[in-house]
């Protein structure tokens, strides 16, 4: 399971999230492909990714995906295995923005496969159908804008999925990447890398949340449902966050601490009103109220 980190920390007033104080200007290039004939799909993926950012409330989204002039750039730049990041540092900084993202579509398959309609059973046969199986590679890159530092770089392809795992960009039927048609298979395995996209952007753009207040306790007197705000449009019903406490480990002998990190609090989205979020205390109950006034250090991760 992956999960998008958030710092926290505890005061009187409630659990504040120590991240971005303000909106991240956020310039996003047009992706690119390593063939002509993948273009089509660095679009596609292009525009989950600017869906993403744009439900992003700590995000202010700074598109110039549709430059033609910059795309035509590109796809020359791609050819010739040379992207000129620098340009693009100064373009994003002309823009005003902090960061900016690139991506690179780096290979689509698709395997056929030949089903029998022949029934054993029945000794019937329906005839054969064909099966398709689509694969997509690519990879998205975070640099700040001010050094034209690589901030995040990641790989997404088939491996992420591991075993018929949802979020892959390959694999079992129940996320469309196996289909009757091949558009529909590579469509499928695109599509299913929504999830992928969504826990890398948070992991690099955690919501800033607030837990303001206790609203219900249990029978034992422990904090039941507590009331969050901050949450953006990327959490929604459902969601869960597990809270975990932070410890440097002094090793001594002059070596460096070691960080530590323990299992606190596990929290459920169950209710979105407006700028307030509901959330279930599934675990942890005992320990959250304490952590809340003791100012402990603490990462709380979005599944």
């Amino acid at each position: 399971m992956k999960y998008a980190l958030l710092l926290i920390a505890f005061s009187s007033a409630g659990l504040l999230l120590c991240a971005q104080t303000a909106k991240t200007a956020v310039a996003i290039f047009p992706f690119v492909a390593s063939m002509p004939e993948y273009k089509g799909r660095a679009s596609q993926i292009q525009e989950m990714v600017i869906e993403t950012l744009r439900s992003k409330g700590n995000i202010e989204l700074i598109d110039r995906s549709k430059d033609s002039l910059l795309v035509k750039e590109l796809d020359l730049q791609i050819r010739e295995q040379s992207m000129a990041a620098n340009g693009l540092v100064q373009q994003g900084k002309v823009l005003g923005a902090t960061n900016m993202i690139i991506g690179t579509v780096s290979n689509v398959s698709v395997e056929e496969k030949i089903i029998s309609g022949y029934n054993a059973y029945t000794k019937v046969n329906t005839g054969n159908t064909t099966q398709y199986s689509a694969s997509v590679s690519f990879s998205l890159q975070l640099s700040d804008v001010e050094s034209g530092r690589v901030v995040s770089s990641k790989t997404f392809n088939n491996k992420d999925a591991g075993g018929g795992f949802l979020g892959g960009l390959i694999a079992a039927s129940t996320n469309g990447a196996i289909a009757g048609s091949r558009e529909d298979a590579i469509s499928g395995a695109i599509k299913a890398s929504k999830k992928l996209i969504l826990t890398w952007i948070n992991e690099s753009f955690p919501p800033e949340i607030k837990i303001v207040s206790i609203e219900e306790r249990d029978s034992h007197g422990f904090p039941k449902t507590i009331l969050v705000s901050g949450i953006d449009g990327t959490l929604q019903k459902g969601s869960q966050l597990a809270i975990n406490e932070i410890a440097m480990v002094d090793m001594g002998a002059g070596k460096p601490p070691l960080r530590r990190e323990r299992k606190l609090v596990d929290l459920k989205v169950t209710e979105i009103q407006g700028d307030i979020t509901v959330c279930k205390v599934t675990s942890g109950e005992k320990v959250i109220e304490e952590r809340m006034k003791s100012g402990a250090t603490l990462h709380c991760k979005i599944r």
